[in-house]
């Protein structure tokens, strides 16, 4: 096997023409060939490739082992750039950056769900995001549970279930929560205010220092203002800031947020997405009904 040494934050395929090892009868869809650019995403260096009769590839080497991933063929001619989307186990998809992390793999709490390529951004440590989810006792269950391809801003708070007091009475002190003669006063679950879980859709952008209060569902392709204090459901595409947050305008017109939720892209292949990420993030709807 040919060794592959680091190339700026890319790995340049030196003399592989006479070393490839193909799995299965036909050739790779995707060739690799001596002086293409193949960029990971993460520094390491490649001791081994296999390719595959599919055009996907495996390799080892030095820190984390990803088992398998698929080159995308970028663009025409010689020396073609291989780009693959960094994967989404990696803790720190983006080279010698420790500020943003994919989130879902820095979770310790069973009740918190996240999907894949939903970014956390913390200029001081990351691993600051679940401490802002404050209030979130498993006794009562309730669970936030946050989409694909979401992005969430520095400071952003979540508060959960147990930070609710009745209010309804002459006090909103919770009496029940010591021991003593009061420990018979109902609980909040007695009483009925626990709402419900915590619900943020897929390619949601919350900014800075964003507050969520609990039971909050935003809807998919949601934009949260910074500084906003969410305290009710947010449609789909909907931009909303304020304190209390209120809504500042649609993203776009309603055939097209229709059309947005019918196709799901979050849902798609992540070569596909990749494939397509131009017209996403440009908004080219045509292209989009084409595919």
């Amino acid at each position: 096997m040919a060794k592959v040494n680091t190339y700026n934050d890319s790995y340049q395929i030196p003399q592989l023409s006479a070393e490839k090892k193909y799995s299965g009868e036909k050739e790779p869809q995707v060739l690799i060939s001596e002086g293409d650019v193949l960029d990971i995403g993460e520094k390491k260096e490649l001791q081994a490739i296999t390719y595959t009769k599919t055009g996907a590839f495996k390799y080892e080497g030095s820190g984390e082992v990803h088992d398998q991933i698929e080159a995308n063929k970028m663009g025409g001619g010689g020396g073609k750039t291989k780009n693959v989307f960094p994967d989404p186990s990696v803790i720190f998809p983006i080279p010698d950056n420790k500020s943003l992390c994919f989130l879902k793999n820095i979770i310790t709490q069973p009740n918190i769900h996240v999907g894949d390529y939903t970014y956390y951004f913390d200029s001081e440590d990351v691993h600051n995001f679940e401490k802002n989810v404050v209030y979130h006792y498993e006794i009562l269950e309730d669970k936030l549970i946050i989409g694909k391809f979401c992005q969430i801003g520095l400071g952003t708070k979540f508060i959960m279930n147990g930070g609710n007091h009745r209010y309804d009475g002459f006090s909103s002190y919770p009496f029940h929560a010591f021991p003593g003669i009061c420990s018979n006063t109902p609980s909040s679950i007695s009483l009925g205010i626990i709402k419900k879980d915590t619900l943020i859709g897929n390619d949601v952008w919350i900014g800075y220092n964003s507050t969520i209060l609990p039971g909050i569902s935003i809807g998919d392709g949601a934009i949260i203002g910074a500084c906003s204090v969410v305290t009710k459901n947010v449609a789909p595409y909907t931009i909303i800031g304020g304190n209390p947050a209120r809504e500042i305008r649609k993203r776009f017109d309603d055939k097209t947020i229709d059309f947005l939720q019918e196709i799901q892209w979050w849902n798609w292949s992540i070569e596909k997405i990749t494939k397509h990420s131009e017209n996403l993030t440009t908004g080219n709807i045509e292209k989009l009904k084409l595919i």
